[in-house]
């Protein structure tokens, strides 16, 4: 029953979408879409059973979203990357099933002595990344300082708050005070939401 349960929460008419055992972040279930995208071997590939990332920095992110969505309540993790040619991006989405939903699908799973730790990726075709006027009218049009409009462009190219705290040479809570006031301004709840937003309206 396990990989039947897993099948339903990954249909075949979505996107790239995958089942991760979180604990070990092994695959437990890849639509067909998932299957031919890494196949292709674009900026993600398979190894070991487990999802790898060209860009070193989006293997620590990849990573990092799986341990904290396995240990706390957080629902959600996205970031976004390049693929083989400049115009081709790919936004990258890790789900936590929350609820009764979540209940479920652990009983499902245990019931089939399958691992419970399920986490669900998607990867979703953005066909562009958005470009710094598209950013910059983005950020204009929600009044950001040039400082919050350069944080929300480094963040809809998939770097992290890391990243940009290093490459200012800025505090990391300094970063992240300015996340807060670019959120509050966007009417976003969490950085995730803020990319979705960036990667759907530019």
């Amino acid at each position: 029953m396990g990989r039947e349960v897993l099948a339903l929460a990954c249909p075949d008419w979505r996107e790239a979408s995958l089942a991760i055992d979180a604990r070990n972040g092994e695959i437990a279930y890849a639509n067909w879409r998932a299957l031919a995208f890494l196949e292709a071997r674009a900026p993600i590939s398979v190894f070991g059973n487990r999802l790898i990332f060209t860009d070193p920095r989006h293997n620590q992110q990849y990573f990092t979203g799986l341990e904290k969505l396995r240990t706390s309540l957080t629902e959600e993790e996205v970031f976004v990357l390049a693929g083989s040619c400049e115009m081709d991006w790919f936004a990258v989405t890790i789900h936590n099933p929350q609820g009764l939903y979540r209940e479920v699908l652990r009983r499902s799973l245990d019931a089939a002595e399958i691992a419970s730790e399920i986490i669900f990726v998607e990867i979703g075709r953005t066909n562009k990344t958005p470009s710094a006027q598209q950013v910059a009218a983005f950020s204009d049009a929600l009044k950001f300082t040039p400082a919050e409009a350069e944080l929300v462009f480094s963040l809809a190219q998939g770097q992290t708050l890391a990243d940009v705290a290093d490459r200012r040479k800025a505090a990391l809570s300094t970063v992240r005070q300015r996340l807060k006031t670019v959120l509050a301004k966007s009417g976003c709840r969490r950085q995730a939401d803020l990319v979705r937003q960036i990667v759907s309206l530019c």
